[in-house]
């Protein structure tokens, strides 16, 4: 069935496709090479040139992107992996090997005290020591209060505590002198700080000895 439009359209049709016959066919050839061409820029006009600018706006959109993505990738790697200058690096190198020396002296702290008497221990060993020779008498025994050694601000290192004690007894020069001897070929070990030794009455001296014993921790049981 054939629409209004194409029945009104027809005769015109049909009248240039008889002026077209009766051309020659050289005629033809250029008509029809005009004709195409007219088609073509048309096509280019209308379809392929959006098309193109479309495609460009599209990459061009992808490159600003990629840009800006590796821009991003960029700095989280500068954050990542700084880039150090020299004196930086050398900073830091130093640092590492003063953390080193520091644990290494932690360490050696650690073994030294691991030695001492601890301070829970102290009276008792003292105590002990003393009771081997009855011709000494213990007067008194008194502890003192734990002290922190070293700033508070301390990092990295050991924290200790100086635990003191004060042994006064009375008994003669020989007897005195074996006791200490006790003390210093003690397994565990004990720090000496004062030795007072004074004669009341020939040959009773009264002896006054103050030692410490140092731990990490606060605690001290006391006397």
């Amino acid at each position: 069935m054939t629409s209004p439009l194409f029945a009104q359209l027809r005769p015109a049709f049909e009248a240039l496709d008889a002026r077209f016959r009766a051309r020659t066919p050289r005629e033809r050839i250029f008509l029809s090479a005009m004709i195409l061409a007219v088609a073509v820029f048309a096509l280019d006009g209308l379809l392929l040139r959006p098309l193109e600018a479309e495609r460009h706006r599209i990459a061009g959109e992808t490159t600003a992107r990629r840009e800006a993505l590796e821009t991003l990738e960029a700095r989280l790697e500068a954050i990542r992996n700084p880039i150090l200058d020299e004196a930086e690096r050398h900073r830091r190198d130093e640092l590492r090997q003063l953390e080193h020396q520091i644990a290494e002296i932690d360490e050696g702290i650690r073994t030294a005290v691991s030695r001492l008497v601890p301070p829970e221990s102290a009276v008792a060993i003292l105590e002990e020591l003393l009771a081997h020779d009855d011709r000494l008498e213990l007067v008194r025994l008194t502890s003192a209060p734990p002290r922190r050694l070293g700033p508070e601000e301390t990092r990295g290192t050991s924290t200790l505590y100086q635990h003191g004690l004060t042994l006064e007894i009375q008994g003669d020069f020989a007897s005195t002198l074996d006791y200490l001897r006790r003390i210093e070929g003690s397994d565990w070990q004990l720090l000496w700080d004062r030795l007072d030794y004074r004669v009341e009455s020939y040959p009773e001296a009264r002896v006054t000895i103050e030692l410490h014993t140092l731990s990490e921790k606060e605690e001290w049981v006391g006397v």
